[in-house]
């Protein structure tokens, strides 16, 4: 889908302003560091990480890059599910592992019993912390535990069990006494360098690129940047929900604009910069076919293609491995621009 070009002015404007803050500020860090050749919190090296913080969070004032650079942790609520007492699922477990056609290589003795008026959150966090200090267990054991979270994925509504994933992930492993979540190589983070040079280069694609392709673009750039919001929460998200965040997820009281970014415990309010909201709106503004309430129009097929082409015109170092959309969601690391994880270079 292309767009007639004065349909992104709005946009653009936002981004040329950005641009501008950003090349002001840089004059303003050059003339400190000329002036005073041994401070070092201006030094070039100094400069080249705020100057990527500033394109990764789309704001230059210091008060707002403060904000926008802290993670976030929420206390996570527990649910009906969660607070009900764990031999309930116990007792319907045992009876699913003998009906008819369930294959189970184990008895119900090799899953710990819960404790009469243990709930299903504590008796879950008591098997966790078996798992951690004591390892799997016989072979039985660690089948019963599996086929066990596996009965209340399947029977239990998600928003109901969320917790799980925080304890248990679905796909997971022991590493070091600690059960840790698998995740595809590409969800490794990049770091702040690399991830904002890909933004500046989208920006420059969408303000001086091939015209029939820069609304592709402005809407990778728009996923890009709330991929980066919803990295600073420490609660599971998909890409797909953070992809059909609604409009109306954007509100401003008191001069200060939060997004509702979704996640597996409902969702949860993020400040954003004023820049990178303005843009967000603008391009939620922009006409599309079909009635949509959501902030972007574009299938995801589409937008990691265009991804994928401005990760190649950014000539970023192939050694990095896979980076999608969900290496945005994975909060940028301050390291060296070469350096990423060494399983996020397997191919996926």
């Amino acid at each position: 889908m292309s767009m007639p070009s004065n349909l992104l002015s709005n946009a653009k404007e936002i981004l040329t302003d950005l641009q501008n803050d950003i090349d002001g500020l840089q004059k303003i860090w050059a003339e400190i560091r000329e002036n005073n050749p041994n401070f070092e919190e201006v030094s070039e090296e100094n400069w080249e990480v705020r100057n990527a913080q500033c394109w990764l969070h789309g704001a230059t004032n210091v008060n707002e890059r403060n904000e926008l650079e802290k993670w976030l942790n929420f206390e996570l609520p527990l649910s009906a599910t969660a607070k009900t007492k764990a031999k309930i699922f116990y007792h319907q477990w045992t009876e699913h592992i003998l009906e008819e056609g369930v294959y189970a290589d184990f008895y119900e003795e090799d899953l710990i019993s819960p404790d009469d008026q243990e709930n299903l959150y504590d008796y879950i966090c008591k098997l966790a912390d078996q798992v951690e200090q004591n390892g799997w267990g016989k072979k039985k054991n660690k089948q019963a535990i599996k086929s066990f979270l596996s009965y209340l994925r399947k029977e239990i509504p998600l928003r109901e069990i969320a917790f799980l994933e925080h304890i248990f992930p679905e796909k997971m492993d022991l590493h070091n006494n600690s059960i840790i979540r698998l995740v595809k190589p590409q969800v490794f983070p990049i770091s702040e360098i690399v991830a904002a040079q890909i933004i500046k280069t989208l920006i420059e694609d969408i303000l001086h690129g091939r015209k029939n392709a820069q609304f592709k673009k402005a809407e990778a750039l728009a996923l890009c940047w709330l991929c980066l919001t919803s990295s600073r929460i420490r609660l599971p998200k998909t890409l797909e929900s953070i992809h059909s965040i609604k409009i109306s997820a954007l509100t401003t009281k008191e001069e200060v604009t939060t997004a509702k970014i979704p996640t597996i415990f409902n969702a949860k309010k993020l400040q954003i910069s004023q820049k990178v909201a303005n843009y967000l709106k603008a391009i939620a503004n922009i006409p599309s076919t079909t009635p949509r309430n959501t902030i972007l129009q574009s299938s995801l097929h589409d937008l990691r293609r265009s991804l994928t082409l401005i990760i190649k015109k950014a000539d970023i170092p192939s050694d990095l491995g896979s980076i999608t959309f969900l290496t945005f969601m994975s909060y940028p690391h301050h390291a060296d621009k070469l350096f990423r994880s060494e399983k996020a270079k397997i191919p996926s």
